[in-house]
C-alpha cells in the first residue's frame, strides 16, 4: 500500500469516526432525559471514540513505519563505512 493510499485512508478512517460521533451525539440528545444523563454518555461515547480511532490509526500505519524502519535498518548496515575489526 503505497503512502498516498494510507493518506487518503486515514482520512476516510477519520471522517468516518467523526460521522459516528455525530450520529452518536444525536441518539444522546435524543434519548437522554437528564443533563447529567446525556453528560455521562457523552464522556462514554467520546472516549470509546478516541480509542476506536486510535486503534484504527495504528491499523493503518505501524505496518507501513515497521517496514519503513526495517529498510533504514537494511540501508544503515549496507552503506556502513568498514570500522576497525573490535579487540577479543
Amino acid at each position: 500500500m503505497t503512502l498516498k493510499t494510507r493518506l487518503w485512508l486515514t482520512a476516510a478512517w477519520l471522517a468516518f469516526a467523526m460521522a459516528v460521533a455525530v450520529g452518536g451525539m444525536v441518539v444522546i440528545l435524543q434519548t437522554s432525559t437528564t443533563k447529567q444523563q446525556a453528560d455521562a454518555r457523552a464522556e462514554r461515547l467520546g472516549l470509546g471514540l478516541g480509542i476506536f480511532s486510535e486503534l484504527g490509526a495504528a491499523g493503518l500505519w505501524l505496518p507501513w513505519a515497521m517496514e519503513r524502519g526495517r529498510q533504514q535498518r537494511a540501508g544503515a548496515r549496507s552503506t556502513a563505512p568498514p570500522g576497525r575489526p573490535k579487540r577479543l
